[in-house]
């Protein structure tokens, strides 16, 4: 049955990757409701991603991690706001909680970790037994968005830039050494998700290395919070030209400006990634734990560098044996990705 809302409430995903990736989902839900108010609750730190954007009304932040006091609270919040309906993409069980405390009338999600129950619409996944079974995350949602009659045209993600972050990010990086016509890789070795995505830096370092041989780029090195240390270690090791991009650190509105400026994007499989596919710009992806099918899409100008190990892909945060899904990747693999995306991105 057809979503019919004057008050809509669509609660985000919570991974900047996930995020990113459901920006063209977010904008179908507007063109499917142009006339609602419609709402989106997401953790504060995501909010820079959102600028620019038009396909919201209002923000509403979320603080992770809430016990039951904090859950009420949240659900008090929404209560007031009298929402006549809500989109869940989160499969949490309390984003549904909540929802349901908040007396949403309708509420839209995946009945998955023990939830359905709380929700009044909504699909089950498919499963190979007690597990789901791969497929990726815009189509997922496509799936879901479609239950409240929403029609998906694109799921290419949608960022915004405005004409003055990228002129001063311009200049900050002429500072940097790095000049409006020199090659930039923008290189991404960082992962919030936990320390079984992350690739040696060495390994990236002798990558970067073989790269600026053979191309003639040089290399900006962005981290998130709490690993500058291994950017630094990555810098360390390289012996081409690479800073980092650091005094002051990119924060994830003007890194929409590096994804913008880069010539290529080398990363490992964290959110950065998807800023470079919002930007049309080359992506070699280096991937250990993840299953590669949750991100399969929009793949043209992405390369994923994996290896297939018989304990993989696990999807853990920490690897409790040998590594030996990204211990495997050799940099020379990488590098030539990397020259095979931007031999075609200059022709």
């Amino acid at each position: 049955m057809r979503l019919h809302a004057e008050r809509l409430y669509v609660r985000c995903p919570n991974w900047v990757g996930d995020f990113v990736m459901s920006t063209p989902i977010l904008q179908s839900i507007r063109d499917a409701f142009p006339d609602s108010k419609i709402t989106l609750g997401l953790r504060p730190h995501l909010e820079p991603i959102l600028r620019g954007l038009r396909f919201f009304d209002e923000l509403h932040f979320h603080p992770p991690k809430l016990r039951f006091g904090g859950v009420r609270k949240l659900a008090s919040e929404l209560k007031e706001k009298k929402f006549d309906a809500a989109i869940l993409f989160p499969n949490s069980f309390e984003t549904a909680l909540v929802a349901a405390l908040a007396g949403i009338p309708r509420r839209i999600g995946y009945a998955m970790n023990g939830r359905g129950f709380l929700l009044t619409d909504y699909l089950r996944p498919p499963m190979r037994g007690f597990r789901r079974i791969p497929n990726p995350m815009p189509y997922f949602w496509t799936d879901l968005v479609g239950l409240a009659g929403v029609e998906v045209r694109s799921i290419r993600p949608k960022l915004d830039l405005d004409m003055e972050t990228e002129s001063a990010f311009a200049s900050w990086l002429l500072q940097k050494g790095i000049g409006p016509r020199d090659k930039m890789a923008l290189i991404a070795p960082g992962a919030s998700f936990g320390s079984s995505k992350l690739w040696r830096p060495d390994r990236f370092a002798r990558a970067i290395d073989l790269l600026a041989e053979r191309a003639g780029t040089k290399a900006l090195i962005q981290f998130g919070p709490a690993e500058e240390s291994i950017a630094r270690t990555l810098k360390d090791h390289c012996k081409s030209f690479a800073v980092l991009a650091a005094d002051p650190p990119l924060d994830l509105h003007r890194l929409k400006a590096a994804a913008k400026r880069c010539n290529l994007l080398i990363c490992t499989d964290s959110g950065v990634r998807h800023y470079g596919v919002a930007f049309d710009r080359p992506v070699v992806c280096v991937m250990g734990p993840n299953d590669p099918r949750f991100t399969a899409a929009n793949l043209d100008k992405t390369i994923v560098v994996r290896e297939d190990v018989d304990c993989g892909p696990c999807q853990l945060k920490a690897c409790p044996l040998d590594h030996k899904c990204m211990e495997r990747i050799d940099p020379a693999r990488v590098a030539d990705a990397a020259m095979r995306l931007l031999d075609l991105s200059l022709t």
